[in-house]
């Protein structure tokens, strides 16, 4: 399950990058020769920090979300999972959003300690990123957060491939996860 997470992340962080080359050489150029704009400007758009923190924060909660869907994904029907992802991102990506518009409100400082908005809220505030301590301390709860849901739902996915019958009702859900687990010994 580890490895089809991670490289589904780095895969949608390689399409992400690509974009991101694709349309910012243009950009850049277009940055770099606009005479309003100072020289710095091209310098702070490439800061090493700010593309640090974005590329860790990105990783982060696609790996949230990707062991999240994963195992659904092995309880439920692929249309079921995919209609859930989207509605999942559209969420955190907008609360992340909404908190950019002032990173300094006492909203946007408590989203960022909330756990699975975290990552994404950190990626929106890549330009005003909190105190170092603060921020590794955000680092460290997203995390101890990531590994608490894939110790969960590992027993969750490994459930989920077992089964000949999805559940349909999440009573049923409750009843399969705590029934013991069978071992077969050849």
């Amino acid at each position: 399950m580890d490895g089809k997470v991670i490289g589904n992340a780095l895969i949608i962080l390689t399409v992400l990058g690509s974009w991101t080359v694709t349309l910012g050489a243009p950009i850049t150029c277009l940055i770099a020769l606009a005479p309003e704009l100072e020289s710095h400007a091209v310098g702070e758009l490439f800061n090493p920090i700010y593309i640090l923190n974005w590329f860790v924060c990105l990783l982060l909660g696609l790996m949230m979300l990707g062991y999240l869907l994963t195992a659904l994904g092995a309880l439920f029907s692929t249309d079921h999972v995919m209609n859930i992802t989207m509605l999942v991102l559209v969420a955190l990506f907008g609360i992340g959003l909404l908190t950019s518009l002032d990173p300094d409100s006492t909203l946007a400082s408590l989203v960022r300690f909330v756990p699975p908005v975290t990552p994404f809220a950190m990626v929106s505030h890549t330009t005003s990123l909190p105190a170092w301590p603060i921020y590794f301390v955000l680092l460290a709860l997203v995390v101890t957060f990531l590994w608490v849901i894939r110790s969960f739902l590992v027993l969750l996915f490994a459930r989920g491939m077992f089964l000949d019958v999805a559940p349909r009702r999440f009573g049923n859900l409750i009843k399969t996860l705590s029934t013991p687990t069978v071992k077969y010994e050849p």
